[in-house]
């Protein structure tokens, strides 16, 4: 049975959420288990820890926050941006290179747009880096038989244990790989699990380090990093999570309608299941309703 997250206003039931939820203890043992979570699913944006994956495997050098970056759906913030013009610039490339859609920060009142703006531009600087390095071709790097694309859906079956069940295009153009919530589950276990010195272990620990620079600084996904040291976290569009701690404990959650203020609530709800908690998920975990700018309501899950 999926989940119900109820929207109360004024004490009415105003709306609901269902949502999919799995999550595994430190052996990978099934503990919470809601919704068909065998069927494939859209991860989105939950994928780009893999896609960094598969160009460090292909001899992408990045480090630090900048591979943070790589993972980032990030906000727009001038240290994103900067990050995003100093990995083209260490691959010798300009903004012009970058094939993601024109687009402005998160914070609405910006009035600059542009590619480098766009939340999934550090994906692309760092898959035009990898580019540059392999001698392969940039203006069709997007595209499914580039060979970077090749390597990383690879990368994505080989640690979701799983044949992509079908593919389609992201919403910053890349491609996009369809698989169960049980193989993602499994894949980003295999980020801390994997040894020290492995490419798995690097970019858990720069998300770890930098939980700013992979989404933004108010963002709710840095709030659980930082709460939780030991957490990687990445969130993905349409009301897809995906997270793993430190011993191996993991989840993934998926609101059925895309919904995004439903999407943390359920987070927190999954996290709770394999008992990560701390004082700064209260909030989170009962997002207000507001009316005339204070609270009348809140979300409530069932």
């Amino acid at each position: 049975m999926s989940m119900i997250v109820e929207v109360v206003r004024s004490g009415f039931v105003e709306s609901t959420h269902q949502a999919r939820m799995l999550t595994v203890d430190a052996e990978g043992r099934p503990v919470e288990t809601r919704g068909a979570v065998h069927v494939p699913a859209s991860p989105r944006s939950s994928m780009k820890p893999l896609q960094a994956l598969g160009m460090l495997r292909a001899g992408l050098r990045l480090e630090d926050e900048l591979l943070a970056l790589a993972c980032a759906s990030h906000s727009g913030e001038s240290f994103h941006v900067d990050g995003v013009r100093k990995i083209l610039v260490g691959a010798g490339l300009e903004e012009s290179a970058l094939l993601c859609p024109e687009d402005y920060p998160f914070d609405r009142s910006a009035t600059e747009r542009g590619r480098v703006f766009m939340n999934c531009s550090g994906k692309h600087a760092a898959m035009l880096a990898t580019c540059v390095l392999n001698d392969w071709p940039l203006t069709t790097y997007l595209e499914p038989p580039h060979p970077l694309q090749r390597a990383i859906r690879e990368t994505v079956e080989e640690l979701t244990g799983e044949r992509v069940a079908a593919s389609g295009v992201d919403g910053c153009g890349a491609p996009l790989f369809f698989v169960s919530m049980l193989g993602v589950t499994k894949a980003f276990r295999a980020f801390p699990l994997s040894s020290e010195d492995s490419c798995e272990r690097r970019i858990y620990d720069a998300m770890r380090a930098h939980p700013e620079w992979t989404s933004g600084t108010d963002r709710a996904e840095a709030t659980l990093m930082r709460a939780l040291p030991g957490l990687m976290l990445k969130a993905g569009a349409e009301g897809f999570d995906a997270f793993v701690f430190e011993d191996g404990r993991a989840g993934t959650v998926k609101v059925e309608d895309g919904s995004t203020r439903a999407r943390v609530p359920v987070t927190v709800a999954a996290l709770r299941s394999v008992g990560l908690d701390a004082p700064e998920l209260a909030e989170l975990a009962v997002p207000p309703v507001l009316g005339g700018g204070r609270p009348v309501g809140e979300l409530r899950i069932r």
